[in-house]
């Protein structure tokens, strides 16, 4: 199965983590019959990527969907999917307390990918996410998380509940966020700086049962105004940001990288 991944910076980090498998670069060639990228053909050459120049072509399909692709677009094969294992052996490489994030659901692929460019900035060491009833890790979903995806581990499981009890044999503490306040504890009164993974639920229904009662503890962010509560992608950035500062400096830059 072959991605067409799109858009400059989805493109770009995906042929700087070097994770996929590529086919070809395609650029929307200009009336001076030059190509719009030429730092991204740059790139995708010296990883032996071919790249060509074409006037319509694929873009013609990316235009139909109505696709933001800024002229150059990928052939790509799928991310490949990571292990607990191996977000274990990521934060023990950066010599930190893992900080993971589980997905609950998400279903839309904008607030997927906005989550996903905020755990990647602030140094979440992976994300776990259902095979069933969740968004697929498509070519949106990186171009939304201005191409953060293609350096995050991602883990796809058949049972949510059955995982976060596995993390939490390994020490993990499980945080669910809540926007119910009198369900939950204010996120500023609890010590994040543990070995944690934060829950996201649903954009509409929120945490689902069986998940919910899995979690360790239940924490809400403190809000002003009429409006009753954070959009999932903008509560996963606060209370990520907020989990990354009480631990002190990162080690330095993140890469992470399966075998």
């Amino acid at each position: 199965m072959t991605d067409l991944l799109f858009g400059t910076h989805a493109v770009r980090e995906a042929l700087r983590a070097r994770r996929r498998r590529f086919g070809c670069l395609w650029t929307r060639q200009t009336t001076q019959g030059r190509s719009t990228h030429a730092a991204l053909c740059d790139l995708a050459r010296k990883q032996g990527v071919t790249v060509r120049q074409t006037k319509q072509g694929v873009f013609q399909t990316l235009d139909r969907a109505g696709s933001h692709h800024q002229g150059v677009a990928l052939e790509a094969g799928p991310l490949p999917l990571a292990s607990l294992d191996q977000m274990w052996a990521f934060s023990e490489q950066q010599q930190e307390l893992p900080l993971l994030l589980i997905l609950d659901h998400v279903q839309d692929p904008h607030n997927m990918g906005a989550i996903i460019r905020s755990a990647e900035v602030c140094g979440v060491h992976g994300v776990i996410t259902p095979k069933r009833r969740a968004c697929p890790l498509s070519p949106a979903v990186s171009l939304t998380s201005a191409g953060a995806l293609e350096h995050m581990l991602v883990a796809q499981v058949t049972n949510l509940p059955r995982t976060m009890a596995e993390l939490q044999k390994r020490g993990v503490w499980i945080a669910g966020l809540e926007s119910d306040e009198s369900q939950a504890q204010n996120i500023a009164c609890l010590d994040l700086d543990r070995a944690l993974a934060l829950v996201v639920g649903h954009e509409g229904s929120g945490l689902s049962r069986l998940v919910r009662e899995q979690c360790d503890f239940l924490m809400w962010l403190a809000m002003q105004g009429q409006i009753t509560s954070f959009n999932a992608s903008h509560a996963a950035a606060i209370a990520l940001y907020l989990a990354r500062q009480v631990r002190g400096p990162a080690s330095g830059a993140h890469k992470a990288g399966i075998a």
